[in-house]
């Protein structure tokens, strides 16, 4: 009887089976690949109808590949449309990096969804698009609800994001907010981001010198206070 042929074994490798990764790598590639070939109406038709992975998949490739006056309406739509907070949340995060001030007025009505997630996405596109903005839109309305959230979100995240947001859209209109978030404010945390966003508008917008100089303030956040006190 003879014995069987030994397994040759290549040097520096296993005989171990194949994992999962390598199994599904090469039709993750084909995958990949074949994203890559769809036209732009298909992403824009799986925006409307795919499921809630595709959808999120289509917004990421309109994102980077449509042209702006394609993808930025369409993105906006989906925010006046689509029922899933993640859809939503992601949809906002496009936008930020998009900067286009065509989607202020779908970014605003958000500020309020039921979901924490979704408000912080859409406070900090808002301070995304009015950081390249500054000077060439009426960021009145937005101020107004960006104060809202920052005074009173149950969410410490959002009420930070929304303070750095109107740091961003840098508007003198929102110093009265930061003083009073400076002055006032039981949270370490939101006293110390007030006074930095408040002091960044005043150096500089030019209109800062014109607005009521702010009451004398009652208490200063030290250092070690602020980072004793901030959730890092």
């Amino acid at each position: 009887m003879t014995n069987p042929p030994k397994m040759k074994v290549d040097e520096g490798k296993t005989n171990l089976p194949p994992t999962p990764a390598e199994v599904t790598k090469p039709r993750q590639t084909m995958g990949a690949v074949a994203a890559r070939e769809q036209p732009e109406s298909y992403y824009l038709h799986i925006l409307r109808s795919g499921t809630v992975q595709q959808r999120i998949l289509a917004i990421k490739w309109l994102a980077v590949n449509s042209n702006p006056d394609v993808s930025v309406p369409a993105l906006a739509q989906t925010l006046r449309t689509d029922k899933e907070p993640r859809v939503l949340a992601e949809a906002a995060e496009s936008l930020k990096y998009l900067q286009d001030t065509r989607a202020v007025p779908a970014l605003l009505p958000l500020l309020s969804h039921r979901e924490s997630s979704v408000r912080l996405r859409c406070a900090d596109a808002l301070g995304g698009i009015g950081w390249k903005h500054q000077k060439d839109y009426n960021w009145t309305s937005c101020v107004r609800a960006l104060e809202d959230k920052a005074l009173s979100d149950s969410d410490m995240a959002v009420r930070l994001i929304s303070i750095y947001s109107l740091e961003k859209i840098c508007d003198v209109h929102a110093l009265d907010t930061l003083f009073r978030l400076r002055d006032q404010d039981p949270d370490a945390s939101i006293r110390y981001y007030a006074r930095e966003a408040a002091n960044y508008i005043k150096v500089l917008n030019p209109l800062a010198e014109a607005v009521k100089k702010a009451k004398p303030k009652k208490r200063e956040t030290s250092d070690s206070e602020f980072y004793r006190n901030t959730p890092f």
